[in-house]
């Protein structure tokens, strides 16, 4: 729908290409759902122990970031930074070694510390990488710097830290440039060490256990797309056509000439970054669990699905799974904290139990396009009380649905035709603004749910946004969260209300200095969908399957969006930031500007700061970020809505949403979950869990003055750290400017999102027709009378198909 409908389309598109190779899901036959747990159901215990690195806690951590993290099977190893803040005043040559340190540690399986060394800084002669021999003792590779190039050597170091052997790798001429960056201990004591080749593509080096040099493995009609590993002692890696991630092999090296050997196809789809040896075969780590590899026939079988354990999917997004076997797993999860600037380190023990502790529980399905991690911990939450009727088991269309798509269809069209053939979850997940979900033979109606005996206080809510989201009185998607969509105007140039109109617009863009930039450039069908209010219910009765795009109101909408918007090309390309995000949690997500750019610019901000359009297109789910662009501005720019024929206003947008489907055995229970996402705590946890660049605003009243008012808090406390030049301990931003927040900001955007009264909702199948025709009256080749008779034909045939 415009902009934002093929922003939509793009997004969906991009996480699919990322999530999934060719070859994977769809294809599998369907098999009937169960809707009871059983006591044989498949399942996995969970041992959790956290890596701890030892602090000084009689001083604040500045810093403790992880180097390297590497699993031996038997061992964790962890390089890490550690840092705290020092005093005001320190001698940073005599004293730094006391607040900055560099040190390795060493954790068994159980989280025990076997060893911890420490160093005042990172040396020169730290390791570059690691591997473990079949002795299961630490490999590092150490590189050093001459007149002649790098030299490499190999330090084979046993459990207790001492150090073994060493083999200096005699590298020839031409490698002593090449930078490696992993490498592979081999059973008969020799290396493959990987980097670029001559041509700058993946290839392993051989050397023997002495360090001779052997040859180079880089074959020339296929590119090694991963990894060494090892599958009954010989060494093999992936490979795939040249200049593309498809058809994928697996194949043997030979090791007597570095020949790669004739490979299997792959028919599974895999993460290519994540094979891993086990006794019994080769394993990788999906979205959706862990798969063992066959690889003689290049199929795969999925040995553990993450729904078979209680372990919380927050924590695997960032996981690495060492299988031992089919019925043991270790998994590594490190978390980057890029707020507090700790890492941590997670051991995850598996192993697969007997019975299933939840038999006899419902199981309630519910399924999402990409389902972000605070959704996992809420679900984690649900399941871990041994009190609740039912166990909620999850399914990411995104990684569960094709990739090659061998049906033509889109992901949504999939999840749709599905849902029509009663193959359905019970709760659907961030469908809101996918208008062709919302009917009665799909979805439950959501009003008596929240009305009834355990319902919501609507009063706490903002209800005018519930009531935005119905379709005929409706409710079929309860909002989580909203963003709000409109444009920031010059007040300062503009006499309007945030509730204008398109006359309002025509009076205005007269009265503009000749000067003056009315609009940042905007492409028609994108000014089409606003000047609409992206609102198809005037034109478009789901009941009665009424079409009426063919009229005055539409002609007169597509007229002033040609004549403000440009054909193709408009929209400007985005442009590099000068604006840098604080991460201390005193001052978390407040913005700063900088005039010191490397690059020479235009930049985003400038268009802010110098008041270059009276009017800039603009998706809002933080005050931070409003704030920050109104101070740049002067304080000039206000959020109001798209101007529309009847004065819409500002409307919302609704990334996340839950249904509760039409075909659920388990209506009640489906609602106490969905209940559940409303509360204050989980409101809170969605909220606080997402970055200030993806955030989004909470759809309950409390949570989001409570949020907004301290946002206004931490922007004052950077504006006055920044004045006192106390901001060199937060991150060097010193070199940035802060503004204070603008007085009433929180209670002037508390109004606005009480105003709204349109949600978005996105009907690809409708908005594709709408898109497709009238680009031929953008472009000057159709009328607005034959366009507008098309689209009441097409979208008439859709409407009364479903």
């Amino acid at each position: 729908m415009g902009q934002q409908h093929n922003y939509l389309k793009r997004t969906l598109t991009a996480c699919l290409c990322l999530l999934l190779l060719p070859g994977s899901g769809c294809g599998k036959k369907k098999e009937k759902r169960a809707d009871e747990v059983l006591s044989g159901d498949p399942y996995f215990d969970a041992e959790i122990h956290e890596l701890k690195i030892p602090t000084d806690e009689t001083k604040e951590i500045r810093n403790l970031l992880f180097d390297s993290v590497s699993f031996s099977g038997k061992q964790i190893r962890i390089v890490y930074d550690l840092s705290y803040v020092p005093p005001k005043k320190y001698d940073i040559f005599s004293e730094g070694h006391i607040y900055n340190r560099a040190g390795t540690a060493v954790f068994d399986l159980k989280g025990n510390m076997l060893s911890n060394e420490n160093t005042s800084l990172r040396t020169s002669d730290a390791a570059s990488a690691t591997s473990y021999d079949k002795d299961g003792n630490l490999a590092e590779l150490h590189e050093r710097y001459g007149s002649g190039g790098r030299t490499f050597q190999i330090r084979i170091i046993d459990s207790g830290g001492q150090e073994i052997r060493k083999v200096d790798l005699k590298a020839p001429a031409e490698l002593r440039e090449t930078y490696f960056w992993d490498f592979k201990c081999l059973p008969d004591g020799g290396f493959l060490l990987e980097g670029p080749d001559a041509t700058r593509e993946l290839a392993e080096f051989a050397f023997d256990a002495s360090g001779k040099y052997l040859f180079t493995i880089s074959p020339q009609e296929r590119n090694i797309r991963s990894s060494v590993f090892l599958y009954e002692g010989k060494p093999y890696v992936l490979t795939g056509a040249m200049g593309s991630l498809s058809s994928l092999e697996v194949n043997e090296i030979d090791m007597t000439n570095g020949a790669i050997k004739k490979g299997q196809p792959i028919k599974a789809g895999l993460e290519l970054s994540g094979i891993q040896e086990g006794e019994d075969g080769l394993y990788f780590t999906t979205g959706n669990g862990i798969s063992r590899l066959d690889i003689t026939t290049g199929e795969a079988e999925e040995i553990l699905n993450w729904n078979q354990t209680d372990v919380n999917r927050e924590m695997i997004q960032m996981a690495k799974s060492y299988p031992v076997n089919k019925d043991e797993i270790n998994v590594l999860v490190t978390y980057s904290y890029s707020e507090t600037g700790r890492d941590t380190c997670y051991i995850i023990h598996l192993t697969r139990a007997s019975t299933n502790p939840h038999a006899g529980k419902k199981i309630l399905r519910m399924a999402g396009t990409g389902i972000r991690p605070e959704i996992y911990g809420l679900i984690y939450e649900y399941n871990a009380d041994r009190n609740n009727p039912a166990r909620i088991e999850t399914v990411d269309y995104l990684i569960d649905y094709d990739s090659d798509n061998t049906s033509g269809l889109s992901v949504t069209d999939k999840i749709y035709l599905d849902m029509m053939e009663g193959n359905s979850p019970d709760i659907l997940l961030s469908f809101g603004e996918m208008g062709k979900f919302a009917n009665a033979d799909l979805l439950l109606d959501l009003n008596p749910y929240v009305d009834g005996e355990m319902g919501l206080t609507r009063s706490e809510y903002f209800d005018n946004i519930f009531r935005a989201c119905e379709i005929n009185g409706k409710l079929y998607a309860a909002p989580l969260c909203f963003w709000l969509s409109g444009y920031l105007a010059d007040m300062d140039r503009l006499d309007i209300k945030r509730n204008w109109t398109l006359e309002d617009l025509e009076k205005v863009s007269g009265s503009l200095p000749p000067d003056a930039l009315l609009m940042s450039p905007s492409e028609c069908s994108e000014l089409l969908w606003r000047f609409m209010g992206y609102d198809l219910s005037p034109y478009m009765d789901s009941k009665t399957k009424d079409v009426k795009f063919s009229c005055d109101e539409m002609m007169r909408i597509m007229s002033i969006a040609k004549k403000y918007g440009q054909v193709e090309g408009g929209t400007e390309v985005p442009l590099p930031s000068s604006r840098a995000l604080l991460i201390e949690p005193d001052y978390r997500g407040v913005y700063g500007y900088t005039l010191k750019n490397d690059e020479p610019g235009p930049f985003e901000e400038d268009m802010y700061r110098d008041r270059k359009y009276a009017l800039i297109p603009y998706y809002m789910g933080s005050l931070s970020e409003y704030a920050f662009f109104s101070s740049l501005s002067g304080d000039a720019y206000r959020l109001v809505g798209s101007p529309t024929s009847h004065g819409t206003g500002v409307t919302a947008s609704v990334p996340y949403a839950m249904a509760i489907t039409k075909s659920t055995k388990y209506p009640k229970e489906a609602w106490e979950v969905v209940r559940g996402f409303f509360t204050e705590n989980a409101q809170k946890t969605l909220l606080g869990k997402m970055s200030v660049e993806s955030a989004s605003f909470p759809i309950r009243k409390s949570v989001f003055q409570e949020e907004n008012e301290d946002v206004v808090k931490r922007i004052g406390r950077a504006y006055e750290a920044w004045k006192e030049d106390r901001l060199e301990n937060a991150s060097g931003m010193q070199d940035y400017i802060y503004f204070p927040a603008r007085e009433g900001i929180a209670e002037e955007l508390f109004e606005i999102a009480e105003e709204v009264r349109c949600v978005i909702h996105v009907d690809d199948d409708i908005a594709d027709v709408i898109d497709e025709e009238t680009s031929g009256y953008f472009a000057g080749s159709r009328s607005a009378e034959d366009v507008l008779q098309n689209i009441d034909r097409r979208v008439r045939q859709i409407v009364q198909e479903r």
